[in-house]
C-alpha cells in the first residue's frame, strides 16, 4: 500500500479563465460489468498481455483529501467517466495566474505483476 501526497503547480497558459483543474485518475478504473472479454481482445490486439494489463478488482486508489492554496476543497468524480477527478476552484484562475494543489491518497498495489501491482520486492 502507498500512502501519498502528490502536489501539482497549475499555471493557467489560456487566455480563458478556469474554474476548475480535472485530472485522470487511471488507478481508479474499474472494468465495467460485461466488458472484460471486449477488453482483453483489445489488449491481446494491441500485443499485450490480460493478465499483466488488466486490473480485475479495479478501484486501487482512494482519494482522502484535497487541498488547494492551503485549503480543503471538495472533489468529485464524473459519473459517466470514473476516473475523472474534477476539483472546482474557489475563484475562476485568470491567465497566467497559479494555484498549488495537494492530493492525500492512498493506492494499494496487489502482489502481482503488472501495470498497478508489485512482484518479487
Amino acid at each position: 500500500k502507498v500512502i501519498a501526497r502528490q502536489r501539482v503547480q497549475f499555471t493557467n497558459r489560456t487566455k480563458a479563465t478556469v474554474g476548475e483543474l480535472v485530472f485522470h485518475v487511471y488507478p481508479r478504473f474499474q472494468v465495467p460489468d460485461g466488458q472484460g472479454v471486449l477488453l482483453a481482445k483489445t489488449i491481446e490486439f494491441l500485443r499485450l498481455s490480460p493478465e499483466e494489463a488488466i486490473d480485475a478488482q479495479g478501484r486501487r486508489l482512494e482519494m482522502k483529501r484535497v487541498i488547494v492554496n492551503g485549503r480543503d476543497t471538495p472533489f468529485s468524480f464524473d459519473p459517466n467517466v470514473d476516473t475523472i477527478m474534477v476539483v472546482p476552484l474557489a475563484r475562476p484562475l485568470g491567465p497566467g495566474e497559479s494555484v498549488m494543489a495537494s492530493m492525500d491518497y492512498t493506492l494499494d498495489l496487489p502482489s502481482k505483476w503488472g501495470r498497478w501491482g508489485t512482484t518479487r520486492g
